[in-house]
């Protein structure tokens, strides 16, 4: 069994990136209660992990777990999976492939992730072309906009992309003519049409899920025939828990 732990439903992405390559049992633990991670403190993150971690490993069999979320994979380090008798993966936005675009570049990420990720550190500091964006709870809004998908949760999220996008001055005329945008969260693939609508005009996406649902492909003990997909939430929300099942229909 493959266990994905994220924050909300980014972990859905991950799960349907593997079944291009795969057919496997997941368990997918969807930490709601404490959803988001980007804006909560590094430490208290780690804590929240290492316990989601130990608990999975505890019920169920685990062959390997996949951080199915770029905050968790930012900071969770050596230190810590030496302890965890488990392999762990890490999904990391797709960087090395944004570098070698022409226009406009942006990583589009938690506040976490751009600012505590070695693997980001690096492509800042060695191609100063990339620009930075994070909106804050935006994975919450996300979640929120899945479970009751209407016209007014709609509009909100489609607000608050506005604001967060084109609110700032210094940023507002290099974002609109944004061509590239490495997606660093799971949660963005899910509004990768609101965020289009958002520019107006075609933009070139890259995603986080691609290369770990590759890799996990090479640590897989025998394909199987069919999958299953077991969804835990953290805390009891129905509507959420049916909006994450209906991705995998």
């Amino acid at each position: 069994m493959i266990a994905v732990i994220d924050s909300g439903s980014g972990g859905a992405n991950v799960i349907l990136e593997c079944l291009k390559y795969y057919n496997y049992d997941f368990i997918y633990l969807v930490d709601n209660k404490n959803c988001p991670y980007g804006d909560k403190p590094i430490e208290d993150v780690k804590k929240i992990i290492i316990s989601n971690i130990n608990f999975l490993l505890k019920k169920f069999d685990i062959d390997f777990i996949i951080l199915g979320c770029n905050t968790a994979s930012s900071i969770i380090g050596y230190e810590e999976l030496e302890r965890i008798k488990c392999p762990i993966l890490k999904t990391k936005p797709d960087l090395s492939s944004l570098v070698k675009q022409n226009g406009k570049k942006l990583l589009f990420a938690t506040k976490n992730t751009i600012d505590n990720s070695n693997y980001v550190k690096y492509f800042l500091l060695n191609y100063n072309d990339i620009k930075t964006l994070y909106i804050k709870s935006l994975p919450k809004y996300i979640d929120n906009y899945l479970s009751n998908v209407n016209k007014e949760n709609y509009e909100k999220l489609e607000k608050i992309l506005k604001k967060g996008l084109f609110f700032h001055k210094k940023t507002k005329k290099y974002l609109k003519n944004t061509t590239n945008i490495a997606l660093g969260c799971t949660h963005f693939k899910h509004i990768e049409k609101e965020i289009t609508n958002c520019f107006d005009k075609k933009i070139n996406y890259f995603y986080c899920e691609k290369n770990v649902a590759k890799i996990s492909n090479f640590l897989i003990k025998k394909k199987k025939q069919d999958f299953s997909i077991k969804v835990i939430l953290t805390k009891k929300d129905d509507s959420l828990k049916k909006s994450i099942m209906d991705l995998f229909l």
